[in-house]
């Protein structure tokens, strides 16, 4: 069979393409009606929440406990090169080839006026 024995507009189409259609929808019916079926039949009289709710008063966040270790201290503001006190220098290169390759603020600024010139 062609493509073209298989279009449903036409009057002599084979009956295999109405059959397939049909058979599809209604395999896909019926795999719907499972599930909302089976989904009916689930049982949440068992089903409570494990744990407590948290009051704002009780939480507390320890910013210093939070930092030690990393080498950063609460409110100091990174070095330029921050990221070299983790010693990889894998992170470095990366960090460093990302720089050479980034333009400056002036650069930037030059393209915006390049497109605006543009527009």
């Amino acid at each position: 069979m062609t493509l073209r024995q298989l279009d449903p507009g036409r009057s002599d189409a084979p009956r295999i393409y109405s059959t397939t259609v049909a058979r599809a929808f209604r395999q896909a019916a019926g795999a719907a009606l499972l599930v909302a079926v089976l989904g009916g039949c689930a049982a949440t009289s068992g089903i409570k929440p494990q744990s407590a709710e948290l009051q704002p008063a009780a939480v507390q966040f320890d910013a210093d406990a939070a930092l030690d270790g990393t080498g950063f201290t609460r409110g100091a503001w990174p070095d330029a090169r921050w990221w070299e006190m983790f010693g990889d220098p894998q992170l470095s290169r990366l960090i460093d080839e990302g720089l050479a390759d980034s333009p400056g603020i002036r650069g930037a600024q030059a393209r915006v006026r390049q497109a605006n010139g543009y527009a």
